[in-house]
């Protein structure tokens, strides 16, 4: 398969799963960076899109939400891909805009996400540089240890989901997102708290509802 038709698929699976601001941000397309960043970045150093996900809604330091370029959901780790260009939003920013920016970074982290920031100039000048460094960062976060840690489909697009939802969830959000009984639904749940994935939220001897263990 080549470029193309594996992105098409990309942003076809997306699109489908996605709901509201999410799915109208998706819908109008990637932008030049991201695009590049995809292309000539991600696809030529990883050879697939698994894990990767465009547009990944994150609940915001001052209770809103903002949006990630792309988030790597992978467990046991959460990876942030920035792609910065020097436009003129970047040059007229105004010093509360800055630290707005940079506030949003340090909650990221706080909240567990590990952040990589890549230019449009070196990822279309330099993609080399860029694809070694991806390989690089693959390779300290999961190399082949990593593989065993790998998450079900059900499961990905179980933690997917609860990224778009934006809050806790209940075993019978999940049922509904996957198309299961509230039963299969829990023992999905159950798997994912001992990989240490989620966490409960409510409930003790039968659990009501769920959060994100990286979203504090």
């Amino acid at each position: 398969m080549n470029f193309e038709q594996a992105y098409e698929q990309f942003m076809e699976k997306h699109i489908s799963e996605a709901t509201g601001f999410r799915k109208e941000r998706l819908l109008s397309g990637l932008g030049y960076g991201e695009k590049l960043f995809v292309k000539d970045g991600w696809w030529e150093a990883i050879g697939n899109f698994d894990y990767l996900y465009p547009e990944y809604m994150v609940r915001d330091f001052v209770d809103g939400f903002r949006f990630l370029d792309f988030a790597y959901v992978r467990y046991p780790y959460f990876i942030v891909f920035e792609v910065d260009g020097f436009g003129p939003h970047l040059k007229d920013m105004t010093p509360d805009e800055f630290t707005d920016e940079r506030d949003r970074q340090n909650s990221l982290v706080m909240d567990g996400w590990i952040v990589y920031r890549f230019t449009v100039k070196k990822l279309r000048e330099r993609p080399r540089d860029c694809q070694r460094q991806l390989q690089q960062i693959m390779g300290i976060y999961y190399g082949e240890e990593g593989l065993s840690a790998r998450l079900t489909p059900q499961e990905q697009t179980l933690i997917h989901r609860a990224g778009i939802h934006g809050d806790v969830f209940t075993p019978t959000d999940v049922a509904d997102w996957l198309d299961i009984s509230t039963r299969q639904a829990r023992t999905h749940l159950h798997r994912l708290v001992d990989k240490k994935h989620i966490a409960s939220v409510s409930g003790e001897e039968r659990i009501r509802s769920y959060t994100l263990t990286y979203r504090k």
